[in-house]
Formats: C-alpha cells, structure tokens, sequence
C-alpha cells in the first residue's frame, strides 16, 4: 500500500509508532485524502492487489480479494479506528461488510466503514472496564 501511494502522498508508519503518533497521522490530511480515494480510484485498488497477490496478476482480481485489501487498507487509513492492528475479527468484519454492499451492488464507502470502526472502538473499550 505504502509503495503503490508513494512516500510523497503515504508517509510509512508501522506497529513500533506511538498511539499518539498514530492518531496523529490517521487525522492528517494526507491520511485522510489517501482514505477517501480508496473508494474512489479503482486502479489505485487494483495496483495494491496485484502487489499483494502477485500469482493474479495475469487475471481480474476476485471480489473477495479486493474486499480483503478494501479491509486491511481501511483498518491502517481509517481515522475512526485508533490503531493499525490487524486482527482476525476486525478483518472478517469489514470484508462480510464489503461483501454485502458488493452483493447490492452498492458502493463500499468510507461512511460505513466509519461505523464499523466506531462499534470496534467501542466494544474495546468496554472490553478494557
């Protein structure tokens, strides 16, 4: 994802960055302009699959990958979610809700994924009571 957004539009983090700095980064607006233009940009979605799932490259992307790398982008980029953590739960969530909105042949947006990122914060901290 890093690569195929370019340091000048994606500035690299990973898992040793502070909280602080984390949230600090998702709520720039490179961040965020980086966030919305996954839902938007239909080749920037493809470069990062192929990237990803080199074995594809000579086909179409199935729906389940690119719901996958939708997924794993969404939990780094999304300001809504305070970390960059990717767990089995937080992954299989979005990807179901990506599903269905392919399914309706709706389109994936940010909004939802928003709440979902919501309801995650939330159950987390309840969880740490």
């Amino acid at each position: 994802m890093f690569a195929t957004f370019g340091e000048d539009r994606l500035e690299r983090i990973d898992n040793n960055t502070s909280p602080v700095k984390i949230t600090e980064w998702k709520n720039s607006e490179k961040i965020k302009k980086a966030y919305e233009e996954l839902f938007t940009n239909y080749e920037l979605l493809s470069k990062i699959g192929y990237s990803i799932f080199r074995s594809h490259k000579e086909e179409e992307l199935s729906t389940m990958h690119c719901a996958y790398i939708l997924s794993i982008c969404d939990i780094l980029l999304n300001p809504k979610s305070s970390g960059i953590k990717c767990n089995d739960r937080s992954v299989t969530r979005r990807v179901h809700a990506f599903l269905r909105a392919f399914e309706k042949n709706s389109p994936a947006t940010p909004q939802m994924m928003e709440e979902i990122a919501e309801a995650e914060e939330k159950e987390a901290e309840k969880a740490a009571k």
